[in-house]
């Protein structure tokens, strides 16, 4: 019996790190909502949306330099560490920081290069130079910064990650907003307008980014040297005798093939928002006649307030896909494919539970909270109302994405992203020219993108792995109870506006109390959990059973 036990416990350690990491993301949302609402209040919509463009240039070179480094490093060490292959793994390591040294000191030269270019020419925003220019060094940083978390992800302790990230947010929340002050105030003594103003604020929120990011490495790196020793004496006390070591060549090659797959994908979907805000606003100017700053400021809307919103639950998957790889890895070495579908089925019907109400909620309800935290905007509550549920498929292509990267299967994304890209490109260019739908084109698009990578992940799940999806717990039923949750919680919302207040605030807190409970008592009334389950799910079971 203890040995089933044992085998149980080690398929679920996946969710138990998972859900450090997912609670660490929820504060790292939560946090970045928070000061991003006095951050908008001091740039506006016109400096929140030269923010926003500048940040998509930023995460396309940051995709270049590391982002695929912790899924990617944290995958190569854990695969290693299953066989006890700890001398090789060092050595994936150490390769690692020489590859982050030469690819962030390119990103950031790059940055700062072409700040002028992208500002001018490409998006016809010159405000956004600024900001563009200021996110150059963390690029660097963030290189060193995607090592580390990813060497410690492939031991399967998300700790440190997580409390690097909450630190980088601290600090970036503070930083952003007294730099954004500072510079907005400055330029408007100086006599430089609104639009320069808005422009120096937002390269004051991004100088908050890397002081976070050099905060959050400095961290890490501390965690790391107190830990080195240990790590050392474990590869001196396992016989290697046995082990071929990889070259300088192999272990380099390792990596750039383990890494350029998760790259390719990630740039697809990167450069979808590259496109969908260049064809954005050539759209706006040349066919609706916009000014470009009201190009920034509907943009604005768009990333500084719906999709900031809906991010925050999304950060939940985002966790959940860490550390899923390296359990999934470690289950493909050894050819453990119960271990392996267990670990798949666990990870979409955690995000199912929690992705679902998300989506619901803030259809529900999304208006009173942009109102009550970011000021009123009819256009954003649109927005929520209209593509709330690219919170649920968003979160479940994360999941299949990473399934794919964990079992070797890592071209299928990127080939799944270049298919959902173009639908999503042709989708469009039909709601901005034919149906002229103006900035709800972006939300209906980004919506059809997620749709489309949830349906190929999924094929490609069933043919390559034989994986069988269950539908019935995983999916309908958390729906149904989530779609109770909406109407009572609609009602709830009329009755506290007709019959008490007008409140947001009264109306966010009553009807997420209300939400809350609705959601628990369906959950278990429709047997979407039940008792036997709460093992597997540490968040939601550790308080209930």
């Amino acid at each position: 019996m203890a040995p089933a036990n044992k085998k149980d416990t080690r398929q679920n350690n996946f969710l138990v790190q998972g859900s450090i990491l997912a609670v660490a993301g929820i504060l790292v949302r939560i946090i970045g909502l928070i000061y991003r609402i006095p951050f908008v209040r001091i740039v506006g919509d016109e400096g929140n949306g030269y923010y926003s463009v500048a940040f998509e240039i930023y995460n396309i070179v940051l995709i270049l330099s590391s982002y695929a480094f912790p899924t990617a490093i944290s995958k190569l060490i854990s695969g290693r560490i299953a066989e006890e292959d700890y001398k090789n793994a060092d050595r994936i390591f150490r390769t690692s920081l020489v590859y982050a040294t030469i690819i962030g000191a390119l990103g950031c030269l790059f940055m700062a290069l072409t700040a002028g270019w992208f500002a001018d020419v490409f998006y016809m925003l010159p405000g956004c130079r600024y900001a563009l220019l200021a996110l150059a060094p963390t690029i660097w940083i963030m290189s060193y910064l995607g090592v580390l978390r990813g060497y410690f992800q492939g031991q399967k302790t998300m700790v440190p990650t997580a409390i690097s990230q909450i630190l980088e947010q601290i600090v970036n929340a503070a930083v952003s907003v007294g730099a954004a002050w500072f510079f907005y105030n400055a330029a408007l003594e100086a006599a430089g307008g609104d639009t320069m103003a808005a422009a120096r604020g937002a390269m004051g929120g991004t100088i908050g980014t890397g002081a976070g990011a050099l905060t959050a490495l400095i961290m890490i790196l501390i965690v790391y040297l107190s830990r080195r020793s240990a790590w050392k004496a474990r590869i001196a006390g396992v016989d290697i005798s046995g082990v071929a070591a990889y070259t300088s060549g192999e272990t380099a090659r390792l990596i750039l093939l383990t890494i350029l797959p998760i790259v390719l994908s990630q740039i697809v979907y990167n450069i979808n928002t590259i496109l969908d805000s260049k064809f954005f606003s050539e759209a706006m100017i040349s066919s609706y006649g916009y000014k470009a700053s009201e190009v920034a400021a509907e943009y604005g809307a768009f990333t500084g307030r719906f999709k900031i919103l809906i991010n925050v639950p999304i950060a939940i998957s985002n966790a959940i896909a860490l550390s899923l790889v390296p359990t999934l890895a470690e289950a493909y070495t050894k050819k453990d494919h119960e271990a392996m579908n267990s670990g798949i089925g666990r990870a979409q019907q955690y995000i199912s539970l929690i992705a679902m109400p998300a989506a619901v909620g803030l259809t529900v309800l999304g208006g009173p909270i942009i109102s009550l935290l970011l000021g009123p905007s009819e256009i954003a509550s649109n927005m929520t109302i209209i593509g709330s549920f690219a919170i649920l498929f968003t979160s479940v292509s994360t999941i299949t994405n990473a399934v794919l990267h964990g079992t070797n299967h890592m071209n299928k994304p990127v080939v799944h992203s270049v298919i959902s890209l173009a639908v999503h490109l042709v989708s469009l260019f039909v709601m901005l020219y034919v149906f002229r739908l103006g900035v709800y084109s972006l939300v209906i698009a980004n919506l059809i993108f997620a749709v489309c990578m949830c349906i190929l992940n999924a094929y490609s799940m069933r043919r390559e792995l034989g994986f069988r999806q269950e539908y019935r717990q995983t999916f309908l039923l958390p729906l149904v109870s989530a779609l109770v949750m909406g109407a009572v919680t609609l009602a709830v919302r009329f009755l506290i506006r007709r019959f008490i207040t007008g409140s947001n605030l009264v109306i966010v807190i009553a009807c997420l109390a209300v939400a809350i409970a609705v959601y628990v008592i369906m959950i278990f009334i429709t047997g979407c959990i039940t008792k036997k389950d709460l093992k597997h799910f540490p968040v939601i079971g550790k308080y209930i059973r």
